[in-house]
């Protein structure tokens, strides 16, 4: 049976671990665990009087889309736009009711 010397330390380890699971299983979810696992389609397009290799990114699920072109300099994709369909469609509702 180990002495009060070498116990001590660890029941005060163990309390201190115990407080830091505790903080971890209380604190409030991240933005990223909210977020649910998307469903995307893709859909090449154009803009009018802007590059003609648009690429338009939908998450269904999220309801977001997201248009984006690749530059050819820099070898990135560069978004170009973004909009958050659930809102436009809240917006849309009001506008007639």
């Amino acid at each position: 049976m180990p002495n009060r010397r070498t116990l001590a330390p660890l029941i005060v380890l163990n309390a201190l671990l115990l407080a830091a699971l505790a903080g971890v299983s209380w604190s409030p979810a991240a933005e990223a665990q909210s977020r649910v696992r998307g469903s995307y389609l893709m859909v090449a397009g154009s803009v009018q009087g802007g590059d003609p290799e648009v690429v338009w990114v939908l998450d269904q699920v999220n309801e977001e889309l997201v248009a984006v072109v690749w530059n050819r300099e820099r070898g990135e994709l560069v978004g170009l736009g973004y909009r958050d369909l659930g809102v436009d469609a809240v917006t849309l509702r009001r506008g007639r009711d």
